[in-house]
């Protein structure tokens, strides 16, 4: 796809000539039915990329997300825009950067009325939407005019499929918000996998203790993929599964020390599979880096509709419509995350490339740095507290609670599990002066806060 074409997808416009070329927004069903596609998101709650059998950890079982995966496009680079539930889903719903989005960004801040979200914009345009579980949360929506959650109203998947097809019109298309809660805290100390054979990640201790709690958090994880299945039943049993593009993806890492709100990769990124059998190729893996930002542009332009100015994502659709595998767009080779707060206040961003992670914290002193909520401590969070008191183990509690510095750097290749801060090595300044340019270009592009006038 040349540049002229791919900028004039992403701003939303051309809509009508693509849909009449054959690609993406061409659809190849039953005749008479409405020729826009059911949409439905499965977005877990605390789910780092890596864990799943589709990437063969050996640990887990997830046999239908594998699925939605061989028959559809796998994203290996796909970032949230914020590790912490909130931002994270308000980020995924109105296709734009959290800190464009004011207190919709706050973990219990509220929804401005004035924030446009995809699954509104789809009801405007006659589809019908509902909500499963957890939505945007855990913030108060209510105070704001809103009259059910931002991401739907709640019904049970089965009970609005059902409800559809007795007395609503069944060629009408929906919107389906699968939020489960799982593999949130807290966790059934009994229900785990084997976690004598698991692979323990190298920013935690490799204890019993931790052990158990990894195996804890990977049988919820489990429990998800069985909710993905329970869903597409139900889809097939009603004739729509094709006809539907199915999302599943997760709002933001693991939830455990140096991971969840965090920006380093277990904090940030996430699985992210397509399938749409009607309008893409799938069997594909996507090395591009995507934004959750990018998932609600893509979602209106299947949809046929432009997606409002005021998104800062794009869309997913030249991917979509490709062929080919790794890397596809030659302009989505980085990605930015940022936090503001989770339960505390502790402002970073980073920018994140094939190659380098580089994290700008803009108030190191505000420590310790990442404190945690009630809901998300457990046995793993205080074995890095108790880590401290021992000289062999203490770099478990620098690594996730120490006083951070104001910058950071690791090269990917070498540090997977980004442990190893080359920010201040003098062979690494020019490519962190390059990355600390790109990075403030970017945010002062998207009128962040944090930059804005800033020298």
């Amino acid at each position: 796809m040349d540049r002229r074409r791919f900028l004039k997808w992403s701003a939303g416009t051309g809509i009508a000539a693509m849909a009449t070329a054959g690609g993406l927004l061409t659809y190849r069903g039953m005749q008479g039915r409405d020729p826009r596609p059911n949409v439905v998101v499965f977005n877990a709650d605390d789910w780092s990329w890596e864990h799943s059998s589709f990437l063969k950890c050996p640990d887990v079982k997830t046999p239908n997300f594998d699925r939605i995966c061989k028959e559809g496009v796998y994203f290996t680079n796909a970032h949230v825009s914020s590790p912490s539930c909130s931002p994270s889903r308000a980020a995924l719903l109105t296709g734009r950067n959290f800190w464009e989005l004011g207190t919709a960004a706050d973990l219990r801040g509220n929804f401005p009325r004035d924030l446009d979200v995809y699954p509104d914009i789809l009801k405007q345009a006659g589809y019908q939407i509902g909500l499963s579980q957890k939505g945007w949360g855990p913030g108060d929506y209510t105070n704001t005019a809103w009259e059910h959650n931002p991401a739907g109203p709640k019904i049970s998947f089965k009970r609005m499929m059902y409800y559809r097809y007795a007395s609503l019109d069944p060629s009408q298309p929906f919107c389906y918000w699968f939020g489960s809660f799982n593999p949130h805290r807290p966790y059934d100390e009994d229900r785990h996998v084997n976690y004598d054979t698991l692979k323990v990640p190298d920013f935690l201790p490799d204890i019993p203790e931790v052990r158990k709690d990894v195996g804890r958090y990977l049988a919820e994880v489990q429990d998800f993929d069985s909710e993905i299945g329970y869903v597409l039943d139900i889809l097939e049993k009603f004739g729509e599964l094709d006809h539907t593009i199915i999302i599943v993806t997760g709002d933001n890492g693991m939830p455990f020390p140096r991971a969840k709100t965090n920006l380093y990769d277990h904090g940030t990124r996430v699985p992210l599979a397509i399938r749409w059998p009607e309008g893409i190729k799938g069997g594909r893996i996507v090395d591009d880096f995507v934004n959750h930002a990018d998932i609600a542009p893509t979602i209106l332009a299947a949809a046929r509709i432009t997606p409002p100015a005021t998104m800062s994502g794009h869309s997913l659709g030249n991917i979509l419509e490709s062929d080919k595998q790794g890397r596809i767009d030659p302009y989505r080779d980085f990605v930015v995350t940022g936090r503001e707060t989770h339960e505390t206040l502790y402002p970073m961003r980073a920018i994140r490339t094939e190659d380098y992670l580089y994290i700008r914290n803009f108030e190191p002193d505000r420590w310790p740095s990442l404190a945690q909520s009630v809901d998300d401590d457990g046995v793993s969070y205080d074995a890095v507290l108790a880590s401290r008191s021992n000289p062999n183990t203490q770099h478990f509690y620098e690594q996730a609670l120490g006083r951070r510095p104001l910058e950071e750097l690791y090269v990917i290749a070498d540090d997977p599990y980004q442990l190893k801060n080359v920010a201040d090595v003098p062979a690494m300044a020019d490519v962190k002066a390059k990355l600390q340019k790109k990075l403030i270009t970017y945010l002062t592009k998207t009128n962040d806060p944090r930059v804005v006038g800033v020298k």
